[in-house]
């Protein structure tokens, strides 16, 4: 029984790790920014600018703490004692000065020995470009022309030029908390809490009519993560938003 079991509480195990390693590398590259811009206003003005801060976070991105937070993470999170000798120490951290690379080795022991080992050796991986401020590099070297590319929404109808167009949130509404229960999406589905912000409690939530979860924060990082950077050609026939576009 234990042996049938086994595989399922790995797995289990794995999701649990993988999923907490991806949103740690997640926040890690939000953080990355303000490290970025402290340095590029130290370089224009040519000072050590806010150089206490500066070091303190250049201590957590450059030389790789990520790895042992992310560890240390694992070990208050995830309740499974078959998994040992946790290790972040090949994760690396804007090493090329725009990525982050979160890398967990761990061992899951078995009930039982087979073929003589006593453990498995699991890997998860977690790897993003840090929100340095520029598209295709620090420097732009990709050559990537901005102009190209344009924004849309969940279930689009029109490309915008600016990320930040209102009628990219237009959709979000709000309703009391005690009402959520009753409230159904456009497909009939029912809300549930944001894994980010659904915690922080209040009378007031926001909703989208396309949306699965409800938000206590308007700002919450999820309601942003519907919009896309996509190329302006795959939704030129969309047309362009009347409000950005330029022609409001």
């Amino acid at each position: 029984m234990a042996i049938l079991i086994m595989p399922f509480d790995m797995m289990n195990t794995d999701r649990k790790i993988r999923g907490l390693t991806e949103a740690i590398c997640k926040d890690a590259c939000q953080y990355a920014y303000t490290y970025y811009r402290l340095q590029g206003k130290r370089e224009e003005s040519g000072e050590n600018y806010d150089r206490r801060a500066m070091e303190n976070i250049k201590g957590v991105f450059i030389g790789g703490a990520v790895g042992s937070f992310a560890v240390s993470r694992i070990n208050a999170d995830i309740k499974d004692k078959n998994i040992k000798n946790i290790s972040g120490i090949l994760s690396s951290c804007m090493s090329d000065g725009e990525t982050i690379c979160i890398r967990i080795d761990y061992k899951y022991s078995l009930p039982i020995g087979i073929l003589g080992k006593n453990s498995i050796d699991q890997t998860v991986i977690a790897s993003r470009r840090a929100w340095i401020g520029a598209d295709g590099g620090k420097s732009g070297e990709s050559g990537i022309n901005d102009d190209e590319y344009v924004y849309i929404g969940k279930n689009a109808t029109r490309y915008h030029i600016d990320r930040r167009c209102h009628y990219l949130y237009n959709d979000l509404q709000s309703a009391s908390f005690s009402s959520v229960e009753s409230l159904r999406n456009d497909n009939g589905a029912r809300y549930h809490a944001c894994e980010r912000c659904g915690s922080q409690g209040g009378t007031t939530v926001y909703i989208m009519p396309s949306g699965t979860r409800y938000h206590f924060d308007p700002d919450c990082n999820a309601i942003i993560a519907y919009v896309q950077r996509v190329k302006r050609s795959e939704v030129e026939h969309l047309g362009v938003c009347s409000y950005c576009g330029g022609s409001h």
